[in-house]
This record gives C-alpha cells, sequence and structure tokens, in this order.
C-alpha cells in the first residue's frame, strides 16, 4: 500500500505538473500493459522495442492528447446536464474509442510489415 506521504506528492505534482504527471502514468500504464499483452501473447522475452513504442503512444496520448481532447469536449458541449454528457459520451467513443483505437492497432501492424517492406526493397533494389 502507498504511503500518505507518497499519495499527497502525487497529488501535488498532479495539480502542479499535470502534462508531465499525466506522460508518467500513461507511460507506466501503456508499458505494463504492453508486457502483459506480450506474455499473453505467449512470448518468452519482452519485445523492447514494440514496448518503448507503446509507451511513448501512451505517454503521448494521456499527456497531450487527452487533456486537450477533453478540454475541447467541455467548450463543445458545456454543462453537466443529460444532452451535454451524452454529447461528450458519445463524441469520446467515436474519437477515443474508434479512430484512436484504429490508428494504434494500424501503427502496431505497420510496424511489424515494416521488415516485409525494407527486404522486398532491397531485393528490388538488387535486381535492378
Amino acid at each position: 500500500m502507498l504511503r500518505p506521504s507518497i499519495l499527497k506528492t502525487w497529488e501535488r505534482l498532479l495539480h502542479e505538473r499535470p502534462i508531465a504527471m499525466n506522460m508518467a502514468q500513461g507511460a507506466g500504464l501503456a508499458a505494463i500493459g504492453d508486457v502483459v499483452a506480450q506474455r499473453i501473447e505467449g512470448s518468452s522475452t519482452v519485445d523492447l522495442r514494440q514496448c518503448a513504442m507503446a509507451t511513448a503512444a501512451g505517454a503521448a496520448l494521456s499527456g497531450l492528447f487527452v487533456p486537450c481532447f477533453y478540454r475541447a469536449l467541455d467548450a463543445a458541449f458545456p454543462g453537466t446536464g443529460l444532452r451535454a454528457v451524452l454529447s461528450k459520451t458519445a463524441s469520446d467513443i467515436a474519437v477515443q474509442g474508434c479512430a484512436v483505437n484504429a490508428a494504434l492497432l494500424v501503427a502496431r501492424g505497420a510496424r511489424s510489415l515494416l521488415p516485409a517492406f525494407a527486404s522486398a526493397s532491397a531485393n528490388a533494389s538488387a535486381s535492378a
């Protein structure tokens, strides 16, 4: 269990440096999530390059994109009434639930295709 002094420091830093702390939290959660995912997929070792990419994406999304996006949602749909909350929720699902997840999946898939593109390019150059 975390000691109260650690929790107070964490809370203070969240207020003093919200972007840095959100980036640190996002990076940590993404790194842990990627390691767990690799283990579930059956990998006996951790692909550090993949983990680093997930960590960077987690830091960027949690520290930069998400806070800016939520501020924009609050500006576009002010208030806490039912209509505002439903509008924010639908926008969040549409953008983060679909577009951000799709972009992350494409990025992960594209990374796995890079060696194939590199070898095909090298073969084309060698035969030319």
